[in-house]
């Protein structure tokens, strides 16, 4: 099993793409966008810290040195207040337009059982339609993406939002009408087991305002190893 600082540097390489630096370049994503201006990172094993790579110098030494202040984790956990002097110190130089405070988890062991109603997605896309069909286009870049299917039409599907050689981050939707059915949950074990196999990490995050999320979490037993922050 990995270690919680191992698990968020593959967690950052597998959102951003850096430069030589380690700092933030861009989004890890097939239509990039510019990185936030900042991402800490906090676990068991210490404080992680990713300044962009245009960000100004003084103000990332500024980032890294309020970082270090940070209450060691899990203490603070979920409390926003913990991370103040960092987005006044962003904001001092330029508005922070948004914000994002969530949750990393790593994968327990597989629930056991697929799900009866789970497939894999691969060569026939017909069932991806609705809000899904943008995956039409980007079924090769997301795979492996499992899906429940009803009237035929994908009504709950994990894939991967971002993936590299060495891990992969869960991206799953379900429609509104079919929530709290456990679907989430299915689809979502289903793709770990299969990146599992790949030989990648399986990793799953998500905000601290997404229940549903949390939820899907919670069902699947994940085990929470970091805390993070980033700042646009």
């Amino acid at each position: 099993m990995n270690a919680p600082g191992e698990l968020i540097a593959l967690h950052v390489e597998l959102l951003y793409r850096l430069d030589a630096g380690r700092r933030l370049v861009q989004t890890n994503e097939p239509d990039p966008q510019p990185a936030p201006r900042v991402f800490v990172g906090r676990t068991e094993d210490g404080v992680v810290v990713h300044p962009r790579h245009d960000l100004d110098p003084a103000l990332a030494a500024e980032v890294v040195r309020l970082a270090g202040q940070l209450p060691r984790y899990p203490e603070g956990r979920g409390e926003a207040a913990s991370y103040a002097p960092i987005e006044a110190a962003v904001a001092a130089a330029a508005p922070v337009v948004s914000r994002w405070h969530g949750l990393a988890y790593r994968f327990a062991e597989p629930s056991g059982d697929q799900h009866p109603e789970v497939i894999e997605i691969a060569g026939d896309r017909s069932a991806l339609v609705g809000p899904f069909a943008e995956f039409q286009s980007e079924l090769d870049e997301v795979a492996p993406f499992f899906a429940v299917v009803r009237d035929g039409a994908v009504v709950s599907g994990c894939y991967s939002a971002r993936l590299t050689g060495a891990g992969a981050e869960a991206g799953v939707d379900t429609l509104p009408a079919f929530r709290g059915q456990g679907l989430a949950a299915a689809v979502v074990d289903a793709w770990r087991v299969a990146i599992a196999r790949s030989g990648r990490t399986p990793l799953y995050s998500t905000s601290y305002d997404n229940a549903a999320s949390q939820a899907v979490a919670r069902r699947l037993g994940l085990v929470q190893y970091a805390e993070t922050l980033s700042l646009r």
